[in-house]
């Protein structure tokens, strides 16, 4: 089994880096711009919208309070001012939810807008606090106050004195002058009483005609009190008495009408809705101004923190558009890059590695079959092919020099072989001509040693008696010694 270890050649690694470079280019404009547009669209849900309807939800209870504020102070019913402070209670978790966002704010202009509505929202709480804490008690109405608390019992008194003066004209007699008067006093006591009343029915309209009411009495009033002044001779002690007091409460009310005028034609006649107009409304609308922005001329508020985040979430959501797009043109113009450059390189691939490649398969299937005469192909080339080529040569090389070394090895051994048959033969000729030899003179020794043993059998016939058994033991001896020279010669 053969393993090839195949570089890719510098023209084929130029292709697929194009392609590694393209698909990494594709693949960093995607990331980045996924990067982008993720993070556009996290701003988007979990800072931008959230601030704006944060921002929507802060102004709507803004304009709740107020609401609630004036509902308690037309009406004084609890359930209006139970609602503001619930109102107050949502205003102040979302101050904690838009701290949570305000530190990811991008524009620092925003942040400032913050801290600003954050001081403005304690002062717009503390100016609704105080409005409420005025409203139905005696401070509400300052002008009022002053009838209540300075003018009227004065008022009671210069009115139960001079009733106590006309009283004692009972026990008098009806003289002219007496009649005089006591004319002059009920026309006093009634004049103050109209004067008193139309003073009262103003401090409860406002309206300048029932402030013109109250001049005429009341100057008629003072006429009266001037004549009963110069009748001061006519006054009886307990008169005289009732009058000084009369005259030491009117000197006290005297200047309290056009106090209470004055009061009553400020602004802070009313001091709940004073407070309301002149601290919490314009605070209420610093804050809607930094919220939802100044008004236009139509009305319609632009701008601030609100309206800012609702701004740049349009804008940030155009240029998440815009680098979908982009990258839409961008993956779309990486992809027909992609297919050109791989179809040159596919194409490439094709004309300088496969035909090669198809020529050197068939060089090496015919090398395979013992066919030494093929020639290698691409062994001129500088690349991996032509180090394949060089690689098959040296193969091919190696099996046209195996065949002659088993040529040179066949007649070798076949030179050897038959110089081992030649000496064989020849060992086999000497050892036939050693043992001819042998046989020779073995059976000339035999031949000898027969005639010897006739010629000692005649020589023993003729002793025959006379040796006896010892030429039988001869004999036996003598065919010991044959047979001994029998086996010495065979050995």
């Amino acid at each position: 089994m053969f393993r090839f270890n195949l570089r890719i050649s510098g023209r084929l690694f130029a292709g697929f880096a194009a392609l590694c470079a393209v698909l990494a280019l594709a693949v960093a404009c995607t990331m980045v711009a996924i990067g982008q547009v993720s993070s556009a669209a996290d701003r988007a849900v979990t800072l931008r919208a959230p601030a704006a309807i944060a921002g929507t939800e802060l102004a709507g209870d803004l304009y709740a309070t107020l609401a609630e504020l004036r509902g308690y102070l037309l009406t004084g019913d609890g359930a209006a001012k139970a609602e503001r402070a619930a109102k107050w209670a949502e205003i102040d978790a979302l101050a904690v939810r838009l701290d949570g966002m305000v530190a990811r704010f991008t524009n620092p202009e925003n942040r400032r807008k913050w801290e600003d509505i954050k001081a403005r929202l304690e002062g717009f709480r503390a100016a609704q606090a105080k409005a409420e804490a005025i409203a139905f008690t005696p401070d509400a109405f300052p002008a009022s106050h002053v009838l209540l608390t300075e003018a009227a019992p004065r008022a009671d008194v210069m009115f139960a004195k001079i009733t106590a003066m006309i009283n004692e004209e009972e026990h008098l007699e009806a003289t002219p002058e007496r009649k005089r008067l006591l004319k002059s006093m009920a026309d006093t006591r009634g004049n103050f009483t109209a004067a008193m009343a139309h003073l009262r029915t103003y401090l409860l309209s406002g309206d300048m005609a029932d402030k013109s009411k109250f001049a005429a009495p009341w100057e008629s009033f003072r006429r009266g009190l001037a004549g009963i002044a110069e009748q001061g001779a006519l006054l009886v002690p307990a008169q005289r008495t009732a009058f000084d007091a009369f005259n030491k409460a009117y000197a006290e009310l005297a200047p309290l009408p056009e106090r209470m005028f004055a009061l009553r034609g400020s602004a802070q006649w009313n001091m709940p809705v004073y407070t309301l107009t002149t601290e919490a409304i314009p605070q209420a609308a610093r804050l809607l101004e930094l919220i939802e922005g100044a008004k236009d001329e139509s009305g319609k508020r632009a701008g601030g923190l609100k309206g800012s985040q609702q701004e740049m979430l349009a804008v940030e959501n155009a240029e998440m558009r815009e680098d979908i797009s982009r990258l839409t043109l961008i993956e779309w113009g990486l992809l027909v890059g992609g297919l050109v450059l791989g179809g040159l390189a596919a194409l490439f691939t094709a004309r300088s590695i496969v035909p090669p490649l198809r020529a050197m398969t068939t060089s090496m299937t015919r090398l395979a079959g013992s066919d030494l005469s093929v020639d290698i192909p691409g062994s001129s080339r500088k690349d991996e092919i032509g180090d394949m080529a060089d690689a098959m040569q040296v193969f091919k090389d190696n099996m046209i020099e195996a065949g002659r070394l088993r040529e040179e090895r066949a007649a070798s051994e076949a030179r050897a072989d038959e110089q081992r048959r030649m000496e064989m033969n020849r060992l086999a000729n000497d050892f036939d001509s050693a043992v001819g030899e042998v046989i020779k003179t073995v059976s000339s020794a035999s031949t000898e040693l027969e005639a010897a043993a006739r010629s000692l059998t005649r020589t023993a016939d003729k002793h025959a008696g006379a040796l006896g058994d010892g030429c039988s033991g001869l004999r036996r001896n003598f065919g010991q010694c044959r047979l001994g020279g029998g086996r010495h010669g065979a050995a």
